[in-house]
């Protein structure tokens, strides 16, 4: 019991002490806390049993995600000036998405274990990363393995793809593809573009303050109302849809919060998502 206890607090502070190295050590920051957490994950299960450890586990994988979903989605910001661009860049982007996967599974997804589930769970990585991943991971019902494994063969095909842009890619794109300059825009609330600005090697920086606390307790208060809200409105559609429904609705109501001003401009709402999804 007290070991199982100690394996909890493990999960829970390791992403802590992976994101300081990675600050702090250059190469451990160039693989990233996502590849190395995934390592470390990996070591845990295969070297310690606890009696335990399985319920662990399943009640971590199982909260972290609906809690990341909307703190992730409460610092998007809408703006009207860009709003024919990204339009375009969503519909061209869903569509090589849904023809990629598609063909996929024709060509290969049917003659695998949870074919199905691994097309949609790589709707969701191209389509809004990692977190889409893990969501679609806990609607479907994928299994741990399946997930482990999937999100490692991304990380390997996306880094030679990474590679490719950054030595000829980008150079190569541009001949036909010129780069046009964006205004910055309005902050009107009115079309999406997501506020990726991240300043400083610590996120937290400053959450301990009055302002941070506060900032903080708002964006979490309201994490679990949306939370509670979701998992009503998935108790009321009936166990078969309860995971879809729960999904869907965090996905919404954490959109319609950022509509909010004193949401949208709350700090550590998007950073305090990502820690829920390292630990996942």
């Amino acid at each position: 019991m007290v070991f199982d206890i100690l394996l909890a607090i493990f999960f829970v502070l390791a992403p802590a002490a992976v994101m300081w190295l990675c600050a702090r050590v250059k190469w451990l920051g160039a693989i990233g806390p996502v590849l190395i957490l995934y390592g470390l994950g990996l070591i845990v299960g295969n070297v310690i049993h606890t009696p335990g450890q399985a319920q662990i586990q399943d009640i971590m994988s199982s909260a972290t995600v609906p809690l990341a979903i909307p703190l992730m989605l409460f610092s998007f910001r809408y703006r009207r000036g860009q709003t024919r661009s990204q339009v375009l860049a969503l519909v061209t982007g869903i569509a090589a998405v849904m023809v990629a996967v598609v063909v996929g599974f024709l060509l290969f997804g049917r003659h695998i274990d949870e074919g199905a589930k691994v097309g949609g769970m790589l709707t969701g990585v191209y389509t809004g990363g990692t977190v889409n991943l893990a969501a679609l991971k806990t609607m479907l019902g994928a299994s741990e393995e399946m997930f482990i494994l999937l999100n490692s063969y991304d990380m390997v095909v996306s880094l030679l793809y990474l590679a490719f842009l950054l030595l000829v890619g980008i150079k190569l794109f541009r001949k036909f593809l010129p780069l046009e300059s964006l205004g910055a825009g309005k902050d009107d609330g009115t079309f999406c573009a997501m506020d990726s600005e991240k300043s400083g090697a610590n996120p937290f920086k400053g959450i301990l303050t009055g302002e941070g606390l506060k900032d903080a307790g708002l964006q979490i208060g309201l994490c679990l109302l949306i939370l509670g809200i979701s998992a009503g409105l998935g108790l009321l559609a009936g166990d078969g849809l309860f995971m879809t429904v729960l999904i869907l609705s965090l996905t919404t109501l954490g959109i319609v919060a950022s509509f909010f001003k004193r949401v949208r401009r709350a700090k550590y709402g998007y950073d305090m998502g990502m820690y829920l999804i390292y630990i996942f």
